[in-house]
């Protein structure tokens, strides 16, 4: 568009310049023929020619100056320049020749002819050094302009001293100072014509300088200064001038329009560019949705990566496959997604991507869900605008299924290309007569006739069996009248006929061939025997393959390993088939083989062959050992191996063997083995596929294996967890029994208190009463017992040391214990059960824990009693075991039942933590616990059970000697000595009842009710100077417990004793040792014994 304004504006500029020369040409010969032709030499026409000749050259200088001034090269300035000296040295001329300067008439001559001459030359030269200079760069103007300065001084110099004219000389000239003038402006114009195409302004300078050529050769012969001649040359100057004053005006107005079309042209193309930058967004806006859509789409990964590696983008295929989220990738790299090894490849294709700097494809393995998978990786490079390359684009297929298919169809396909890359076409040649015209040599061989036996017979009656020939010959006749046909121009199948005469399938392709009025017809014919044969193969392999899929998909419904060999065995038995298939397994550690599965087939078979399940198989002298090796062994014919497992095959009429090894990760835990009847019956087909069903066998029983073990776990965890809520459920339980005993052991203080004393204080009362009062004494204190053996049930850790125990004394204390248990539970449903001691007199002791014991018979009684939910009879019994020599007697507990009993797998797990067969009722862990504290007390576990008989539990224990007897209560006696006690309780009936009875004895009791009422008690006593003997305080009491009034009489008086009452029995709530501020530490209630020995240590 902007060529077209541009040639449509420069066509009439050029025209102009040529009417502008013509028409100054005839105005300066108008002019100078009238001057001439009249002799006109009129002062004031020589001095306004002068003067338009100096406006002139200043108006061009303004001209030049403005174009100088719109562009930025040097020449229009130059030129500026020149016009201008020439402007103000004709001003001056002007100036001189109207006497404005002053001086006589002598004077104004010499600067007429001074100020003349200089502006001629000065503006020639001007010109001339401008289009010399035109591509010098403007800091040159200065000196340019310098220069001029400096010519034009030294020339009026040298015209003020020169004679202004001469006689006629040569050439009749008059003026020889300016004859150079004209030779310079020849120059000029010969300079300026040849860079006419250059510029404009050397087109617009060229016709002038024409002019000032005339104009200063008319000069040369002026004889006056307002002479013809002088006048000619005036006007020839300001004609000269007058014309590139047109043609830059003309230029100008050029250079306007051009302007203006040139911004109509630029605001149309920015319009058009506006629409084609929008209509180019909202393509590439469209552009981006639908790459944005194929990325997130795409079945393939996708992902931007910089050079270092970390990931710019990555598509939603990608986060799939990987398990990773699109936002979080960006920033990672493949170091933090991948294992090293495979990081490490990814990143030296990236690297040779950015290296070579074009697309590159590899295959690339990458770990998805811990299964190695092949990915087709197509890797550029991206670059920036500068054309660096910032970044690797790579899109990544899939293509593990692929490979897997191509291996499992190349066997077949190998013998596919066998059969293309052998396959070579007949062609056979008939005329409309169907007689043989030519024969090639694979005609020869396809069909046994040679060329020269077949050339000139009838094709029907050599090459076609006779069912074909009566269709060959109507088919013949119908297509050369009619032009219909029916085969021509397609494959067929059909059989043809071989010299020997066999028939055999070719392939048939006939195409015609028109010759003038003359038709013929060639036949492409190709043994396809092979072919066939090939289909077939094919066909048995996609046979196979499918039943590989049935089979794995019914093994994948499978959970468990015999049912997975069930479904295989089967269906190889009917589907392979097979006459004989089984399943074995492989033991390492005795190196043989255990029959795991025979087909229902297969069995008759397998019991005349003793191949029956759980049946084991000696790999020594089977010659299998190459098998369990993972190596699948194929015997074509048995019947010639000499090894016994093949033997007794072959000796049931089996004589093909193929066994399989069922592996994973490469070890073989079993063997796939299949046999048929007949000799060679297994193709390599078959073997094939037997090894990769073996391979499919092997993952899946492994699978189902992991998924047992997974549920094993699962079970065990359970039962964990229900023991645990069990142990729990228990230890709520005993944080309650806990604050019973401690309320029970509060409230039967008083009742103890007052029975002691009453019945040491020797009343004189009825022995009737007395009788009573010791009666409710042996009540209480079994009251007390029954409260201990139930704390020490439920806190069977709390006595960590062994200590010499009567079991006699045990046993009765948990049977009472677990009566609810054995007796009252099962009466519930209808049941009796009988617990019977039987307690040997006089039984040795034994070192151990009371109530880890008392647990452990608790557990054997609850054992007893769930193996007979119809009921039945339970007996403990303890006796003396006769001593080993040099050791001492044994002592040996034992709890019988009449239940069910136990059989061998049984008896031999029960001992083991959460194996249990009551199911939901059971935890597993009672027995065990029984197990954990005969291994504390070394004693020997012995278990006699057997289905229907029974069960009975034993254990010995060491003995340490017999129990001696009681030490009597004393009674109260007289005269013991006094004390000043301090008595602290909460509980106002035991305060009262315990300072009675002292206050009885003699003994000189100050009362706190409460921890604070205590402390404050023994600071009233500090501050009057005196102290107590003894501190008795409880110690659960609310705000300041029994520890605080403990630790405060330390700190006021650390010499005074503390005794520590608890309704925990002797030990802290806490199960630890007493703190160091307590001496004593006696249980609730109190007994009066216990308190009077400790009175007897005080000093």
């Amino acid at each position: 568009m902007a060529v077209e304004a541009e040639t449509s504006i420069r066509a009439p500029i050029a025209l102009s310049f040529s009417a502008n020369l013509a028409i100054a040409l005839v105005l300066f010969l108008l002019g100078s023929g009238s001057i001439l032709a009249f002799h006109s030499h009129d002062p004031a026409l020589h001095t306004v020619l002068d003067t338009s000749v100096a406006l002139t050259g200043a108006l061009i200088a303004l001209l030049l100056w403005e174009v100088s001034r719109r562009g930025d090269e040097s020449w229009p300035l130059f030129l500026t320049i020149s016009f201008a000296t020439l402007a103000v040295g004709e001003l001056v001329h002007v100036v001189a020749v109207l006497g404005w300067l002053g001086g006589g008439t002598t004077a104004d001559v010499r600067l007429r002819a001074g100020t003349w001459g200089p502006p001629a030359h000065l503006l020639v030269i001007g010109v001339g050094a401008s289009l010399l200079l035109r591509r010098r760069p403007r800091r040159v103007v200065l000196p340019f302009a310098a220069a001029l300065l400096l010519l034009s001084i030294a020339l009026v110099a040298v015209f003020l001293t020169v004679p202004r004219y001469s006689e006629p000389g040569l050439l009749g000239i008059t003026r020889p100072t300016l004859i150079s003038v004209p030779l310079l402006w020849s120059a000029v114009a010969y300079g300026y014509w040849k860079c006419r195409r250059e510029s404009e302004i050397a087109r617009a300078i060229a016709p002038t300088a024409i002019f000032l050529i005339i104009a200063h050769c008319a000069i040369l012969y002026s004889r006056a200064p307002s002479d013809s001649f002088a006048m000619v040359a005036h006007l020839g100057k300001f004609v000269g001038e007058a014309l590139l004053l047109f043609n830059l005006t003309q230029i100008g107005a050029a250079d306007t329009a051009r302007r203006r079309e040139a911004e109509r042209a630029l605001m149309a193309l920015n319009q058009e560019l506006d629409a084609r930058v929008a209509e180019r967004t909202a393509a590439e806006r469209r552009s981006q949705d639908l790459i944005e859509a194929i990325i997130t789409n795409s079945p393939a990964v996708i992902y931007v990566k910089d050079l270092a590696g970390s990931y710019l983008m990555v598509n939603q295929r990608y986060a799939d496959i990987f398990g990773v989220d699109r936002e979080a990738m960006v920033g990672r790299t493949d170091y933090d997604l991948f294992e090293r090894a495979e990081a490490d490849i990814f990143r030296a294709m990236d690297a040779r991507v950015a290296k070579v700097g074009r697309p590159l494809t590899e295959e690339e393995m990458a770990s998805v869900d811990g299964e190695a998978r092949i990915f087709l990786s197509v890797k550029s490079p991206l670059r920036d605008q500068a054309g660096q390359i910032y970044a690797v684009f790579g899109i990544s297929t899939d293509i593990t299924e692929h490979r897997r298919a191509e291996s499992a169809l190349g066997e077949s396909e190998r013998r596919n290309q066998l059969v293309v890359e052998s396959a070579l076409d007949g062609v056979v040649t008939i005329d409309g007569a169907g007689v043989i015209t030519a024969w090639n040599p694979q005609a020869e061989r396809t069909f046994g006739w040679a060329e020269a036996e077949v050339l000139g017979r009838s094709v029907d009656e050599i090459l076609m069996p006779e069912r074909y020939r009566p269709a060959h010959r109507a088919g013949m006749e119908r297509y050369l009248s009619t032009g219909e046909a029916h085969v021509l121009g397609q494959r067929i199948e059909l059989e043809g006929l071989h010299r020997n005469g066999q028939e055999f399938p070719v392939e048939l392709a006939i195409t015609p061939i028109r010759m003038g009025e003359a038709t013929t017809f060639t036949a492409f014919v190709r043994d396809i025997t092979d072919r066939k044969i090939a289909g077939a193969r094919l066909q048995s392999q996609l046979d196979r393959l499918h039943l590989l899929e049935q089979i794995t998909r019914a093994v994948g419904q499978r959970q468990d390993v015999h049912s997975i060999f069930q479904v295989v065995v089967r269906t190889l038995e009917d589907r392979l088939p097979a006459d004989f298939a089984c399943i074995c397994r492989y033991d390492r550690v005795s190196h043989g083989l255990t029959v795991a599965h025979v087909g229902v087939g297969s069995a008759p078979l397998g019991e005349e062959l003793g191949i029956t399940e759980n049946a084991s198989i000696s790999l020594d002298g089977n010659g299998l050992s190459r098998c369990v090796a993972g190596e699948l062994v194929y015997e074509p014919d048995i019947a010639e191996v000499r090894f016994a497992f093949p033997s007794r095959l072959a000796a049931r009429g089996l004589r093909s063997l193929v066994v399989a090894p069922l592996q994973f990760e490469s070890e073989v835990f079993g063997v796939l083995v299949v046999s048929r009847c007949d000799a060679g019956a297994f193709s390599s087909g078959d073997c094939e596929f037997l090894r990769q069903l073996a391979e499919h066998v092997g993952l899946a029983a492994h699978q189902a294996q992991l998924r047992d073990s997974l549920q094993q776990a699962y079970d065990d965890l359970k039962h964990t967890q229900q023991a645990v809520i069990e142990q729990e459920r228990l230890r709520a339980i005993g944080q309650m029994a806990s604050g019973i005993a401690h309320d029970i052991n509060n409230a039967i203080s008083p009742i103890s208190i007052y029975t002691q004393s009453l019945v040491e204080r020797n009343l004189e009362v009825p022995s009737e009463v007395r009788d009573y009062l010791e009666l409710v004494g042996r009540v209480i204190k079994d009251v007390a017992a029954t409260v201990a053996r139930m704390r020490d049930f439920y806190r069977p850790d709390a006595d960590t040391e062994l200590e010499p125990l009567d079991l006699n004394t045990l046993i009765p204390q948990i049977v009472e214990l677990t009566r609810a248990r054995w007796s009252d539970m099962p009466q519930q449903r209808g049941a009796v059960v009988t617990v019977s001691t039987q307690l040997e007199a006089d039984l040795p002791r034994i070192m151990g824990n009371a109530a880890e014991l008392r647990e452990a018979m608790t557990n054997l009684i609850f054992n007893a009693v769930d193996a007979m939910p119809e009921g039945g009879a339970i007996t403990v019994r303890t006796e003396t075991r006769p001593a080993a020599p040099g050791s001492k007697p044994r002592v040996r507990l034992e709890v019988g039942d009449t239940g069910a009993g136990m059989d061998q797998e049984t008896r031999e797990r029960c001992l083991e933590p959460f194996f249990t067969t009551k199911g939901e009722r059971g935890t597993g862990l009672g027995l065990a616990m029984v197990k954990g504290a005969a291994q504390r007390h070394k004693a020997v576990l012995d278990i006699d059970s057997a289905p229907g008989t029974g069960t009975r539990m034993r254990l010995e224990f060491a003995t340490v000697g017999k129990i001696r007897p009681a030490k009597p209560q004393s009674a109260m006696r007289n005269g013991e000595r006094t004390f000043r006690l301090l008595l602290v309780d909460d509980d106002p009936a035991v305060l009262r009842s315990t300072q009675t009875v002292l206050e009885i004895r003699g003994h000189a009791i100050t009362a706190a009710d409460g921890g604070q009422a205590g402390i404050d008690a023994l600071r009233v006593a500090r501050d009057k100077g005196e102290r107590f003997d003894l501190v008795v305080t409880d110690l659960g009491m609310p705000y300041v417990d029994g520890n605080q009034v403990s630790q405060a009489v330390k700190e006021l008086f650390p010499e005074t004793p503390v005794v520590l009452l608890t309704g925990w029995g002797r030990r802290m709530p806490t199960g630890g040792d007493a703190p160091a501020h307590v001496d004593f530490v006696l249980p609730k209630p109190l007994d009066l014994d216990e308190l009077r020995e400790i009175f007897d240590r005080l000093p």
